[in-house]
């Protein structure tokens, strides 16, 4: 991984010191330059080096209808702590049948640790609720704070396409700080018929990287979408251990990917209204940006 760096450390959005502008530029050249020398050399040297997934409470089980869809968030430790009690209380409420698989990104083993104490919680607050839980060592712990947003942005692609190895449905992944405003199974099951894969598109958007937004991403059961990901993910992963700094990191991959596979992948551009961060619209799934997040950062009641 990538030791503390100063220069990249300016780059980052909180500093005043060089304007957005041209601090997406210098990061769009760092990112084609990077990424013409990982296309050319796919040897073992450039290889994502990631630790293992270990499923701590399984999948459900049983017969699974390909339309199903999984709700798949991630985050570390403390995002877990902070937000998957609000999301799992927006499912209960709005999707109880929507299974939702929570992905822990580093700190102690759940059976050891305080993850398990956030999975009993849920489980005894919504026994009703198909949860599932896995969790990665902790890697993370190794970072700086920028390097560790930029892991769990893009390792959680990485987890998906191992999960939907096991799972034999649709995956919706979305954000750690969301919630479900209203039940999304319309959306999903029109999804289900149409289309491989599914983005918040804004095509217009002259930064590649602002072109799909990766906080809300639906991913089909089909050949065409498990390549989308382990082609999107492993490219992130590399720029994240071997890259300078790219903003979006994440997003401006599933872009670049999906646009390279549009002879053999159905994607489609979510519905208006079905995701969004601006509480006025009242997205069927709302994700917290900024001081929003606020609104969603409480436990559930002893």
């Amino acid at each position: 991984m990538l030791k503390r760096n100063p220069l990249r450390e300016i780059l980052l959005r909180e500093n005043a010191f060089i304007p957005g502008r041209l601090r997406r530029a210098i990061s769009d050249v760092a990112f084609r330059r990077l990424d013409r020398k990982l296309q050319q050399d796919p040897g073992t040297s450039f290889q994502p080096q990631v630790p293992p997934l270990e499923m701590i409470f399984p999948l459900p089980d049983g017969i699974v209808p390909r339309s199903q869809t999984l709700l798949f968030a991630a985050g570390d430790l403390h995002y877990l702590q902070r937000f998957a009690y609000s999301l799992a209380k927006s499912v209960a409420a709005h999707a109880p049948d929507m299974p939702i698989h929570l992905h822990q990104i580093g700190g102690a083993r759940p059976s050891l640790g305080s993850g398990m104490t956030i999975l009993q919680e849920l489980r005894q607050k919504y026994p009703d609720l198909q949860l599932s839980w896995s969790w990665e060592a902790a890697l993370v712990e190794e970072m700086d704070a920028f390097e560790r947003g930029r892991y769990c942005q893009t390792i959680r692609f990485f987890r998906i396409a191992e999960i939907m190895s096991a799972w034999a449905g649709n995956v919706l992944a979305v954000d750690i700080d969301s919630i479900l405003r209203r039940s999304p199974a319309e959306v999903l099951a029109s999804l289900s018929r149409k289309a491989d894969v599914a983005f918040h598109q804004r095509p217009n958007d002259p930064c590649e990287g602002r072109r799909v937004l990766a906080g809300c991403v639906w991913f089909g059961n089909c050949d065409s979408a498990r390549k989308l990901l382990a082609d999107a993910s492993r490219q992130m992963l590399l720029h994240v251990q071997h890259g300078f700094f790219t903003e979006k990191l994440d997003q401006r991959c599933l872009y670049l990917t999906a646009r390279n596979m549009t002879e053999t992948l159905r994607i489609a551009n979510f519905p208006a209204g079905f995701f969004g961060w601006n509480e006025d619209d009242d997205p069927t799934i709302f994700t917290a940006k900024g001081a929003r997040k606020k609104v969603l950062n409480t436990k559930i009641e002893p």
